[in-house]
């Protein structure tokens, strides 16, 4: 049959072989998985599906049809195009027995993980790459190359994984398989390249209001809701929004998660309790430094790092996972964040290239005085920031690639030099590994970024949907869910409010000169007396210093430092023993950064070697 079960797979997947008839596979019992067996279409579906009535409406379906139904009948009238239709975060697999391709993808902006691998029997696909990893014929072999170049703050490879052989489907893309030939593209764009950004004016952007709304209600159509509430603006207006749509639909309140930092210049306990307070929202709260347990902070996270599916990225995540659980112990299924509004209510820094490039002094001196008003940094660093690392360098960078013959030799050697010096010295002694690694950053991307836009901004504006970094955030963050039986999601990258926002001029994001103007005015007014007008972006990095070199210098001497990575010829032990003894006398939130990466990825890869 075309639908089979049980498949070897913690959670679903679509098999291939060579020579024979595709059929897809899934396991049962699956919590979000449907599944749907025609003439012509079989499909797969994992996830949540928005807009069901609509859709039912649309394509005049039985209104009892499961969501895989809704999709395989959209595809017989539709093909491709359904895709423009559906509204959700999922992952989906397609079989067309008309044409013999299989389609598999990702929801627009990557909420939902997919993630393929080839085996001998053919074509596995789940949303775990540690399943892949485990299948007969596919192999755990690990990504020497790919964990180098992490350790180097390098993502070349949005597909890649630190498994060899599993691949990533990355936001927004869709993979198209005809036996052995695999295609993968983006099938979803705010601003396609080579076509002009369609630039918000003010009557457009009067819509913002309603799109937040919109994406926070389908957060509340899943059941009782919690939100992460730091100090920011961010979580700040979508639990204003939250617990305003609650009321309205009859809903109960979100439940306020905060975690505090003992730190003065991190902490945010004050303006927390404020606006839970004024929301009348109930609050559980936790101190960071008790997130750990006796066992402490750093010790945890790295547990927990070490069973995912890659390294974790967020150093804080054992005190969300402990309010997370409290959150489901009180009866919550689904936390908010306001994650997503770093990306998409700011300006990147990357505008300052431009201003100089125009010349626009006024220009950059208007967003110096913006971000002087926003972040927290000194004039100095600030303006050394502005001039040089987002201003002159990357532009320097652009008229040496422009200005050479994309297949000169010459530009690929001064990549590679480029790439070598940029390295530290204690990553990638494997000469083939290294070798890997230069070869990878003589290829280059950066040529083709900038033909795409003409702009360091709209460049860095790709990044934010290109970047492995924004696949990888989203699966720790799909993760950090389904190890709480819980769903966490975040309105800022809901699709209609990223398409909207995207297109967002920089001037009317810093109205006033100051980021996050969109929601900044409307919060300070709705709590008065907590100077959100003035309020700057908090940075725990003090206490993620103090926790790195503290804690980590105690792990580093249990474990006996990288040996792992050592033996993989990811990294030198003597040179890096060397470093890390630097490191730990030293105060510096870079070193500790570095400290933070070794220490993550080293208690990732020793279960798996």
């Amino acid at each position: 049959s075309a639908v089979e079960a049980p498949a070897p797979l913690q959670s679903w997947g679509a098999l291939c072989p060579e020579g024979g008839s595709p059929r897809l596979v899934a396991e049962y019992p699956g919590a979000t998985v449907t599944l749907a067996d025609g003439p012509d279409v079989a499909v797969l579906f994992d996830g949540v599906l928005d807009g069901r009535a609509a859709l039912i409406e649309r394509l005049d379906a039985p209104p009892e049809s499961n969501d895989a139904e809704l999709v395989a009948r959209g595809w017989s009238r539709l093909g491709l195009g359904l895709l423009e239709e559906l509204s959700g975060f999922y992952a989906l697999a397609v079989l067309d027995r008309r044409s013999g391709e299989l389609i598999c993808a990702r929801d627009p902006l990557g909420v939902h993980p997919l993630f393929y691998a080839r085996a001998p029997d053919g074509l596995f696909l789940s949303p775990s790459a540690n399943t892949l990893a485990a299948q007969p014929g596919v192999g755990s072999g690990l990504n020497r190359v790919a964990l180098a170049d992490s350790l180097c703050r390098r993502w070349p490879d949005p597909q890649e994984t630190f498994f060899e052989a599993v691949r990533r489907v990355p936001s927004g893309h869709l993979l198209r398989v005809t036996g052995r030939h695999i295609d993968c593209h983006r099938y979803w764009d705010p601003a396609p390249p080579g076509t002009a950004v369609r630039w918000v004016d003010e009557e457009e952007l009067e819509s913002f209001d309603a799109l937040l709304d919109q994406a926070v209600d389908r957060c509340l159509t899943l059941g009782p809701t919690a939100i992460y509430l730091s100090g920011g603006l961010d979580s700040i207006s979508v639990a204003a929004v939250a617990a305003d749509r609650a009321r309205n639909r009859g809903l109960n309140d979100p439940l306020a998660l905060s975690l505090h930092f003992p730190e003065p210049q991190s902490s945010e306990e004050k303006i927390q309790r404020a606006v839970a307070r004024q929301l009348g929202l109930k609050q559980l709260t936790m101190p960071i430094e008790d997130a750990g347990g006796s066992r402490g902070l750093l010790e945890s996270v790295l547990e927990i790092s070490a069973a995912r599916n890659a390294p974790v990225i967020g150093c804080w995540l054992p005190g969300y996972r402990a309010l997370g659980l409290q959150a489901r112990e009180a009866g919550c299924r689904t936390i908010l964040t306001g994650g997503g509004g770093d990306e998409w209510l700011t300006v990147s820094f990357f505008i300052a290239a431009d201003l100089i490039r125009s010349l626009d002094v006024r220009g950059l001196r208007r967003l110096a005085r913006t971000l002087g008003r926003s972040v927290q940094s000194t004039r100095i660093s600030l303006w050394r920031n502005l001039l040089w690392s987002f201003g002159a360098q990357p532009m320097l960078r652009a008229a040496v690639v422009r200005r050479v013959p994309p297949d000169s030799r010459s530009l690929a050697r001064w990549r590679r030099r480029a790439a070598r010096k940029a390295m530290p010295d204690w990553v990638a002694p494997d000469p083939e590994v290294l070798e890997q690694i230069l070869s990878r950053a003589e290829q280059g991307r950066d040529r083709l970024e900038w033909d795409r836009s003409g702009s360091f901004y709209l460049q860095q504006g790709r990044i934010s949907l290109d970047h492995a970094i924004v696949s990888m955030e989203m699966e720790e963050v799909f993760e950090n869910g389904r190890s709480m039986d819980m769903r966490v999601l975040m309105p800022y990258w809901d699709p209609d409010l990223v398409d909207l926002l995207y297109r967002v001029p920089p001037d009317l994001l810093d109205r006033g000169d100051r980021a996050k103007a969109l929601v900044r005015e409307t919060m300070a007014n709705r709590f008065s007396g907590l100077g959100l007008d003035r309020q700057k972006k908090v940075i725990a990095s003090r206490y993620f210093t103090a926790v790195m070199l503290g804690q980590g210098r105690q792990v580093w001497d249990r474990i006996g430092g990288a040996q792992a990575l050592g033996e993989l010829g990811v990294v030198d032990t003597v040179r890096l023993e060397e470093f890390a003894r630097r490191a730990f006398n030293s105060n510096d939130v870079r070193l500790a950064n570095r400290i933070w990466n070794v220490l993550n990825f080293e208690s990732w890869v020793r279960p798996r070697i």
